[in-house]
């Protein structure tokens, strides 16, 4: 369990590109994927959620979303469950329905 936070997310995303893109050099996707990687590492810091979403040409980087609610503009969630992967059982939670889930749990014992 943890806290993920959307500045988190937004900063980390160089990163995580890296790792998703760029481990292997033999991708076939390798060259267009180190070009966005440099643009992204020359971006002004502090990296906004507007100028990394519009050079990767794609919101899902920096969404922070509620698994219960589907709230999408969460700045903070809890982070329940296996680390992130394919195939795995993780969910995020936001402050509302992580407080709903507390007091659910509290009454029912």
């Amino acid at each position: 369990m943890k806290l993920i936070y959307r500045k988190t997310l937004i900063d980390s995303l160089p990163e995580r590109w890296f790792d998703t893109y760029l481990r292997r050099d033999d991708a076939p996707y390798y060259a267009r994927a180190k070009v966005k990687y440099d643009a992204l590492m020359a971006l002004p810091r502090p990296l906004s959620a507007e100028a990394v979403d519009a050079l990767v040409a794609r919101t899902g980087w920096t969404d922070l979303k509620c698994d219960e609610c589907l709230r999408d503009d969460c700045e903070v969630v809890v982070e329940l469950g296996e680390e992130p992967e394919h195939d795995t059982r993780t969910v995020w939670l936001c402050l509302d329905c992580t407080t709903n889930a507390l007091a659910l749990m509290t009454a029912t014992g």
